[in-house]
C-alpha cells in the first residue's frame, strides 16, 4: 500500500511539472515563477521520501497513514 501511495505521489509531481513547463502566462511558462518552483520542489521532496520508504519495505498501519498523509500533501502542493 505504501508503494501505491508513493507511485501516486510521483505521478502527481510528474504531471504537475509537465503542466508547469507547458503552460504560458505573463509571457513565460509557469515553471519560471518562483512560487510554482517552490511548491513543486516541496511536493517532489515528499514524493521522493515516500518512494524511499516504499523501497525500504515500510509496512504497517503507521507507515500507511504516513504515506496517505504525504500523498495528500503532494496532491495539494503539486497541483
Amino acid at each position: 500500500m505504501v508503494g501505491y501511495f508513493a507511485g501516486l505521489a510521483s505521478y502527481v509531481v510528474d504531471t504537475a511539472t509537465e503542466h508547469a513547463r507547458g503552460r504560458r502566462t505573463f509571457g513565460r511558462t509557469l515553471a519560471h515563477l518562483d512560487a510554482v518552483q517552490q511548491r513543486l520542489a516541496d511536493a517532489a521532496t515528499v514524493a521522493d521520501g515516500l518512494v524511499l520508504s516504499a523501497r525500504a519495505g515500510s509496512h504497517g498501519l503507521a507507515a500507511m497513514a504516513h504515506a496517505a498523509s504525504g500523498t495528500w500533501e503532494v496532491m495539494l502542493n503539486g497541483t
